[in-house]
């Protein structure tokens, strides 16, 4: 399906994609026509610079349309960070509770020339919580991540956090901390999502998981608690995960599941501590009915098996190499040069556009009762702008057109009869169940064309053999990939 959704997007721009009939690629010497990329000299450090170029151009579309986005691992952000420690007191009668705010200065970043730069969610495990907070819509870290936070440049948004009693500065710890965040500048990137199916293979390849659980490790358990034999509010979870070590329990309570493996089940007891935030059962022992589901460590298993330094590093090569895999025909199209345009083919694109011109031009002037030079002036600039406009749409078409058979060629690739009716059979299928558009053979061809539609799917399957023949040899070895 990879290969449909990459084709809508073209579709979208239909004069990228006309095929030129009256020009045979299969019989003509392309070489005559184009100076093919030697894409199989293309290095690691082509598609790394690209692909900052694409989260820089992809953060100047945010910027600039003023829209909302999500900040996913994978993102770097600048942000403006205000901390403050939050309290609590009832009134003697217990009636009424007054909440105060104070600012904890150590974590404070707000100030005019004073941010974060270049934070990166999901970077560093410690910080797990803080980016929940930033990525998912909750007002407390320990909520549900139920659905992702819609932030805008330059506006603030708060959640609050309890900091582990664990924590060195006795100021904060045990203490929940109001953080105040605004987002003052992005660098988007790919996401974990869509680095999913690479990130499985990797893992399904090395394994992940540890017999016994210790410091620094992740563990996933169900617990069920009580104090003097009863339950109490809180006290129990399932598919509850933790990094032990990292201050996400009280500690003797990480302590208590060292040691412990997939499929154990057992009890420990442990004292909550004097300075717990629930008052109700602070200092008081209770028992806890423990069964592990996980335990596992990602950073331990991508050091093991490869020569990247933690998990992060890992998804970053691994968001650079999907990517690479999306844009190797893209590569090839920008780094190729054209010799010379064929007239058969430039004629046909350049009728085309002028039609697209004229329609366009006809439709402005009729909907807002102008003539069509005022119409034409408005959409182009002038009528030398669209000469202009049609012109250089027509050589880009035919650009990529020589391109995709020259490709096609150098890699040997037989596009059949079969090989068209099972990607058109894929396309309906992707339009049925996400635009609900029920398009039979005869109504697509009749909107795009055979000869467009076969154009765009041979460039698809030219980018995919790409990916399994011709992948700069210098690509990180990834197990699994």
């Amino acid at each position: 399906m990879k290969k449909t959704v990459c084709f809508i997007v073209v579709l979208s721009v239909l004069a990228l994609v006309l095929c030129g009939c009256g020009f045979n690629y299969d019989k003509e010497d392309l070489s005559k026509y184009v100076e093919l990329a030697d894409y199989k000299n293309f290095t690691y450090a082509d598609f790394e610079k690209r692909y900052e170029e694409y989260r820089k151009n992809y953060a100047e579309e945010i910027k600039s349309g003023e829209s909302s986005f999500v900040v996913e691992d994978g993102f770097a952000v600048d942000i403006s960070v205000t901390a403050e420690i939050v309290t609590e007191e009832k009134s003697e009668d217990g009636a009424t509770t007054t909440v105060s705010y104070k600012r904890y200065e150590n974590w404070c970043f707000d100030g005019d020339d004073k941010c974060i730069k270049d934070y990166c969610v999901g970077k560093t495990v410690a910080n797990e919580k803080f980016d929940g907070g930033i990525h998912y819509n909750v007002k407390d870290v320990s909520d549900s991540y139920e659905s992702e936070r819609e932030v805008s440049i330059d506006k603030a948004f708060s959640f609050t956090m309890t900091i582990p009693l664990s924590y060195e500065d006795d100021d904060v710890a045990g203490r929940s901390v109001r953080f105040t965040i605004t987002v003052l500048d992005v660098l988007p990137g790919t996401t974990d999502d869509d680095i999913y199916s690479e990130i499985s293979a990797f893992f399904e390849k090395c394994g992940y998981k540890k017999d016994k659980a210790e410091n620094g490790d992740w563990i996933v358990f169900d617990f069920k608690g009580t104090i003097d034999g009863k339950e109490f509010n809180g006290g129990s979870g399932e598919d509850y995960k933790i990094r032990i070590g990292g201050g996400y329990l009280f500690e003797s309570f990480e302590e208590g599941l060292k040691g412990h493996g997939a499929g154990d089940k057992f009890t420990m007891k442990v004292t909550f501590p004097s300075s717990y935030d629930d008052s109700t059962i602070a200092g008081k022992e209770a028992e806890f009915a423990i069964t592990v589901k996980e335990v596992y460590n990602t950073d331990e298993t991508v050091k093991q098996n490869t020569d990247f330094a933690d998990y992060y590093e890992l998804k970053n090569a691994l968001r650079v190499i999907h990517y690479m895999k999306n844009k190797m025909m893209d590569m090839i199209v920008e780094k190729s040069s054209v010799k010379e345009y064929p007239k058969t083919l430039m004629t046909q694109y350049e009728k085309y556009f002028e039609d697209e011109v004229a329609t366009t031009v006809s439709e402005a002037a009729s909907k807002y009762s102008i003539s069509e030079d005022e119409a034409k002036k408005r959409l182009y600039g002038s009528a030398a702008a669209a000469d202009e406009y049609i012109k250089s749409s027509a050589e880009a078409s035919a650009k990529e057109a020589l391109i995709t058979h020259a490709v096609k060629k150098s890699l040997g690739i037989e596009y059949t009869n079969k090989n068209y009716k099972d990607d058109l059979a894929n396309l309906q299928a992707y339009l049925l169940y996400y635009g609900g558009y029920n398009l039979t053979t005869s109504e697509l061809e009749g909107i795009y064309t055979r000869d467009v539609l076969k154009i765009q799917f041979l460039y698809q399957t030219c980018n995919e053999e790409l990916c399994k023949s011709s992948l700069p040899k210098d690509t990180p070895s990834i197990p699994g990939l």
